[in-house]
């Protein structure tokens, strides 16, 4: 049996509620359950409520949209239903392609043959019906509820480990959907009104639900990363505002400059996003990303042309190293991009004018610097320092190893419990003195350059505690 003396290996050191006053109408020590549920690292309700609103976010913005394009068709305005729905659709098909890939990447061989083509055939289909997203989220809840059930304190730990990969892949699929759909669809949506001159009520409620499934992705994305992280004193809730405030204030501000661009100067729109984009894919290329552990040239590429429109809207780190400089560079092209963007749009709308050209400009020109501002605050005051680099678990080194830090849970399910705890600690025991090639000293950079990973003090703590337990 397990000593009642060792703690939950994923656990954070956070602050524990020690308070023994035990009324239920204490404000004082809700705040502190609340407060730990939210960066305690094991999967609590508080894990349940992020997961339903994601899918709940995923659904009312993709049905918002296509209700959007449907009245567009029956009001015979076909070309900005032909626009609404190919923002909906060339996205979606991104997301489902990368889920399968990574679903592809993290499968583990088992001896049940027929059960595992049932369940991929079962998974292909739902990603062809575009619910990928969805039932990934689904099957993460159900991991999730194993590593609070499951009797073997290292099994938990297994589950955990499981959970937080799972989730990462939802958080990083939400972000492709949200700047890949959601921001795209919003500049579009903010056109077509500016061009019809009015904002009709479905369109304004489309506008504000992918505004909510922007902020809530970067939330998500937020925490995914404080899931991984190995001490939850890292990071607070003057963090996550910082963090939160610095994303939303920059990428609002790009897109209503492209926007209101767009406008008055449509076709030049396309000139100067795409000559973004090139310079950015470009930039991308000789930075030599390694998401897929650099011995994937042909997907690295097509994974630097994705983040290569993302970067359109907002500035992710894909490179392992000091990040100062490329986010400096980045932010003075796009606030060069968005003052020239402005700029020019109320130039020409002084012409006929417009009540709100002064709000649009002060917003885009100062809401942007704001942003600037809450990022370098996060940087110095609340962004972790010192912690070890996390290595992926399909990496190549993994798979020279045999291993794959991952509970495959569904195939095999009738043992699976028994299948997936050994492997569980002869793989961390492998991993332990993984490194990242080309790196000396071990460092984290909160970006988005890579999936799910588990840090060498992690690994000895889950050996411990399973050998207590013994």
């Amino acid at each position: 049996m397990a000593s009642e003396g060792v703690a939950s290996p994923l656990q954070g050191k956070g602050p524990t509620t020690t308070d023994q006053n035990t009324c239920c109408c204490n404000p004082k020590r809700h705040y502190k359950e609340f407060k730990n549920q939210l960066y305690a690292q094991e999967f609590s309700d508080l894990d349940v409520l992020f997961v339903l609103f994601a899918v709940a976010t995923f659904i009312a913005d993709i049905g918002t949209d296509l209700g959007l394009a449907l009245t567009y068709f029956t009001e015979a305005e076909y070309w900005w239903f032909a626009l609404t729905l190919s923002f909906i659709l060339l996205p979606s098909l991104v997301l489902q392609l990368f889920s399968l890939r990574w679903l592809c990447q993290d499968r583990k061989p088992t001896a049940r043959k027929s059960q595992t083509w049932l369940s991929w055939i079962a998974r292909c289909t739902l990603h062809f019906l575009q619910l990928g997203t969805v039932v990934r989220c689904l099957e993460a809840l159900r991991i999730g509820q194993r590593s609070r059930t499951s009797r073997d304190h290292a099994l938990r730990s297994c589950y955990y480990q499981a959970w937080v990969a799972e989730w990462t892949d939802i958080c990083l699929l939400r972000m492709f959907e949200a700047f890949l759909e959601s921001a795209p669809q919003l500049v579009l949506q903010l056109y077509i009104m500016q061009v019809k001159g009015e904002a009709d009520r479905q369109t304004v409620i489309s506008c504000c639900i992918s505004i909510t499934s922007l902020a809530s992705s970067l939330i998500s994305y937020h925490r995914s990363l404080r899931d991984a992280l190995p001490n939850a004193k890292v990071m607070n809730y003057t963090g996550v505002t910082l963090w939160f405030l610095w994303r939303l204030l920059t990428v609002s501000a790009r897109i209503l400059a492209i926007a209101v661009f767009a406008h008055q100067f449509t076709w030049w729109t396309f000139v100067g996003l795409g000559s973004h984009f090139l310079l950015m894919f470009v930039w991308l290329i000789f930075q030599k990303t390694k998401f897929y552990g650099g011995e994937r040239r042909a997907e690295e590429v097509g994974f630097d042309f994705i983040i290569a429109f993302l970067y359109i809207f907002c500035w992710l780190n894909m490179k392992e190293s000091r990040s100062r400089y490329r986010a400096l560079f980045y932010y003075l092209v796009v606030y060069a991009e968005n003052v020239t963007f402005v700029g020019l749009w109320y130039w020409k709308i002084l012409e006929v004018g417009s009540f709100y050209a002064e709000l649009v400009l002060l917003w885009v020109m100062f809401g942007f610097l704001g942003g600037i501002g809450f990022m370098v605050m996060y940087y110095l005051l609340c962004h972790p320092k010192d912690i070890p680099l996390y290595v992926p678990p399909c990496s190549a080194e993994a798979k020279r190893q045999g291993s794959s830090l991952h509970v495959d849970i569904q195939d095999g399910l009738d043992q699976e419990e028994q299948a997936t705890k050994t492997p569980c600690i002869e793989d961390i025991r492998q991993m332990g003195n993984a490194t990242v090639p080309g790196h000396k000293r071990h460092v984290l950079s909160l970006g988005f350059a890579y999936r799910w990973r588990a840090t060498e003090e992690d690994n000895t703590n889950v050996i411990d505690a399973s050998e207590s337990s013994m």
